[in-house]
């Protein structure tokens, strides 16, 4: 049996509509469109493009002045003549000024080191009073040495002595020479104990002028003066303090007389004369049981001006050196062999010495007066003057900055000398 159809199964015909029926259009062609006919335009000029580039030549322009203003500079490589020459001089200097032969200074240093020593005997004391006084020479521009022993009065007529040879410096115009020293009483016991006061050296009172010259000031006060029952140490012990003092006081004596001389001075550890004095014990009221044992030192150093000692030794050299006359310098002075004769000591007004060792010589050139020389030159005419004026250079070699420049600056604070010397 067949099944019926359903309406859902058949497409409904379809209409026919006005609104469903194509119109057709007749062809038209597209619309001709004239052509437009516009104003010409001018094409303006780039300007971004100029700055950009005007701006960067000025900057490179600006940047070219400022090296050549700002980097000017020179470097001026120089050799000095030089030889070496083994050397062996006998040499006679002293330290008066106005003596003709070669001249030397003394370099004077004091100290003082303590230790307190806890003790646990006592004995019968005699203790002197010390402390350290400084000595002026307001009488002459020349050195004075004092000797050892040297007597100094205070205004009360107390004693006091230094225990080792002072040499004070001669006065600089107005101002007078000092130098600080240790005194001890003249005697033992507290009336020696002072606070502050000033000395006359009573070896001076028969010259009234030198006498009112020479004078001391104490500078810390003296004191250590005792008579009666103190704690006391053994003898190993004070010996075996003092020896530690005595290497504290070589250790710090000799670093402090290389840091006071001048750097354009030479001094030979065989020239420098340590001298150590045990100073009074003293012991305190507060701690009886403790006693301090004091130590004092002399450092006396014999010094040459470099440049004063370098020339003499070229002077004895004469023809020996093959080089133009003029100052010289020995950069290996210090390395020399040192060596006083007869006795001779920082102590004396003169001394002879032995001076030994291959000296190495370099002819002296005045660097300042070299940049002077050269300033503004341009550099071919380098060559000529160096021959001309400083026959003592074997070899220069100049660098100019920037490198676009011919000629050393006129400025001398921008031009460097490096001295060439051969080991």
């Amino acid at each position: 049996m067949s099944s019926k159809p359903s309406f859902q199964d058949i497409l409904p015909p379809e209409k026919k509509s006005i609104r469903n029926i194509p119109i057709s259009h007749p062809h038209r062609d597209p619309p001709i469109e004239k052509p437009h006919q516009s104003t010409p335009q001018r094409e303006m000029p780039d300007y971004g493009r100029y700055g950009v580039m005007t701006v960067l030549v000025v900057l490179v322009i600006f940047g070219i002045y400022a090296i050549s203003v700002y980097a000017r500079g020179a470097v001026i490589k120089i050799t000095p003549h030089q030889t070496t020459l083994p050397i062996n001089l006998t040499i006679t200097a002293s330290n008066d000024a106005s003596s003709t032969n070669l001249h030397y200074d003394v370099l004077t240093l004091d100290k003082t080191e303590s230790e307190t020593i806890i003790s646990t005997t006592t004995a019968q004391v005699s203790n002197k009073a010390s402390g350290t006084i400084t000595v002026y020479n307001n009488w002459s521009a020349q050195p004075q040495t004092l000797i050892k022993n040297t007597r100094f009065e205070t205004s009360g007529g107390l004693i006091f002595r230094i225990p080792n040879a002072i040499t004070i410096p001669g006065k600089n115009g107005s101002t007078a020479g000092s130098v600080d020293t240790v005194v001890y009483a003249d005697q033992p016991g507290a009336d020696y104990n002072i606070q502050s006061s000033d000395f006359t050296i009573p070896g001076f009172k028969t010259d009234a002028s030198r006498y009112k010259g020479f004078y001391a000031k104490t500078k810390n006060g003296i004191s250590g003066g005792y008579v009666g029952v103190s704690a006391s140490v053994s003898d190993t012990v004070r010996h075996s303090t003092v020896s530690d003092l005595d290497a504290t006081l070589t250790k710090e004596l000799k670093e402090g007389a290389n840091t006071q001389k001048p750097d354009t001075f030479v001094m030979y550890d065989n020239g420098v004369k340590l001298s150590f004095v045990p100073l009074p014990d003293q012991t305190s009221s507060s701690s009886p049981t403790s006693i301090m044992i004091n130590e004092s030192a002399n450092l006396r150093g014999i010094i040459f001006n470099r440049q004063e000692l370098a020339n003499y030794i070229a002077s004895q050299a004469g023809n020996q050196l093959g080089m133009p006359e003029g100052e010289v310098e020995i950069p290996n002075l210090d390395s020399l062999n040192f060596t006083l004769q007869n006795g001779g000591s920082a102590s004396s007004s003169k001394i002879t010495f032995n001076l030994s060792g291959t000296a190495q010589i370099v002819s002296y050139v005045d660097e300042g007066q070299l940049k002077i020389d050269l300033a503004g030159k341009p550099k071919s005419d380098i060559s000529s003057i160096i021959k001309n004026s400083y026959p003592n250079i074997d070899k220069i070699e100049v660098v100019i900055r920037p490198f676009w420049q011919s000629t050393v600056p006129e400025d001398v604070s921008s031009i460097v000398v490096n001295k060439v010397v051969n080991n």
